[in-house]
């Protein structure tokens, strides 16, 4: 009998601290999911993300000091759309491709998670390859503010006419190039029919905190799961 209630008590006592550890896994949870939302508030605020006053802080060149790098190119204009606000119009056919990039450049740090985030659409029925003219990239951006090499590409194709998707480019950092510039672009020899394609939203982040937080919340959520199970058994024994 002393031994039975022996083994009673251990298993309860064996319960009691599955209980805690699913607590606290819990707990972990709970603060890296604040933290990554927290992250995600500060990530955001980082660049200009829509076309509310136009083309105000966005160009069409790629390279050059910040301050002489001109406007957006004349095939890019504006307009407004009732779910969206002011959005920018790449209208095709053009003679080269058409660019739409931030004025500003990213001061890029190595072994930082950078990503852009574009909402876009097709507008009006697909015409040859029209589906697939349309790019985003982060590239490399020299000390002189000359071109450098691509950190990130996305070529997406547009599975519907008259959709707004959001497409995301992301990568992590490296070499020596001190800076990045985010932008999106139609390739002028996909569009040679003339749909417009649509940009209402270009959001620039660097996600380094929200990917880690992203990757602690996960842990910690496996974590508490994995602690309730042992807590059933335990419990199942006392």
């Amino acid at each position: 009998a002393a031994e039975a209630a022996a083994s009673a008590t251990a298993s309860a006592t064996s319960a009691t601290n599955a209980a805690g550890s699913a607590s606290s896994a819990a707990s972990s949870a709970t603060t890296a999911a604040d933290s990554l939302t927290q992250a995600q508030r500060v990530a955001s605020s980082l660049f200009p993300s829509d076309f509310t006053e136009g083309g105000t802080f966005f160009t069409s060149v790629l390279n050059g000091a910040p301050t002489a790098r001109g406007n957006l190119s004349a095939a890019v204009t504006f307009t407004t759309v009732s779910t969206e606000g002011q959005v920018a119009n790449i209208t095709a056919p053009q003679g080269s491709n058409v660019i739409i990039a931030c004025k500003g450049y990213i001061n890029a740090v190595v072994g930082r998670r950078y990503r852009l985030i574009v909402r876009a659409r097709h507008v009006g029925a697909f015409a040859g390859t029209s589906a697939t003219s349309f790019r985003l990239n982060l590239r490399r951006v020299t000390s002189a503010f000359a071109g450098g090499t691509d950190l990130a590409v996305l070529n997406p194709t547009f599975a519907a006419p008259d959709t707004w998707y959001e497409y995301t480019v992301e990568g992590v950092h490296s070499g020596t190039d001190p800076y990045l510039v985010p932008f999106c672009w139609t390739n002028n020899t996909l569009n040679t029919a003339g749909p417009i394609i649509q940009v209402s939203r270009m959001i620039v982040q660097d996600v380094t905190s929200m990917v880690a937080a992203e990757n602690a919340a996960s842990a910690a959520a496996s974590s508490a799961a994995t602690a309730a199970v042992s807590e059933t058994p335990a419990a199942q024994s006392a």
